[in-house]
């Protein structure tokens, strides 16, 4: 994870163990893939959940609808989350206490919608996966826009984790 104070740069802050997620390496293509989406993405806060606390990505957005409606698909699909429990079929399950401090800084943020790189791998240190014979045509240049934007946020930053994620949720403190 990394913030920026307001008119300063990101700075990492602490990683997030992803405890569950369905699929693989690849993008969302359809509602009940069990895919997780790939891309630059927004957050908002999802206070009804069964999933103990949660974040909302703006899946699809509008990159999403364009490369469906070119790749002659219908429905994209829906519903993606960043959640508590361990446990998912296409959303990033974060465990609760992970959830609980991301839904608590995204609320202290005060803003709607949350920038969100979501990469099968982080694209500065490794290669993209490699190519498979099922694979959009456009995968490649959404590699290529992922990697930009991860490179921005870690210019000139500290390659190596600074610090893990508290045990104990921000509520809990």
């Amino acid at each position: 994870m990394y913030a920026a104070a307001k008119d300063a740069p990101f700075d990492y802050i602490c990683r997030y163990p992803i405890l569950g997620a369905s699929g693989h390496l690849g993008p969302k293509l359809r509602e009940g893939d069990n895919q997780v989406p790939e891309g630059l993405y927004r957050l908002v806060l999802e206070p009804n959940t069964p999933y103990h606390a949660a974040l909302r990505l703006n899946y699809p957005n509008s990159e999403d609808v364009a490369r469906a409606k070119a790749d002659g698909r219908s429905n994209p699909g829906s519903d993606i989350l960043i959640h508590g429990t361990e446990g998912s079929v296409g959303c990033i399950a974060v465990g609760n206490a992970a959830s609980e401090d991301l839904f608590v800084l995204a609320y202290d943020t005060r803003s709607k919608n949350l920038p969100l790189i979501v990469a099968p791998v982080d694209l500065t240190r490794e290669p993209a996966p490699p190519a498979q014979s099922t694979d959009p045509a456009w995968l490649p240049e959404l590699y290529v826009e992922l990697k930009a934007a991860l490179a921005e946020l870690t210019d000139g930053q500290s390659k190596s984790v600074k610090k893990t994620a508290p045990e104990k949720s921000a509520a809990q403190k």
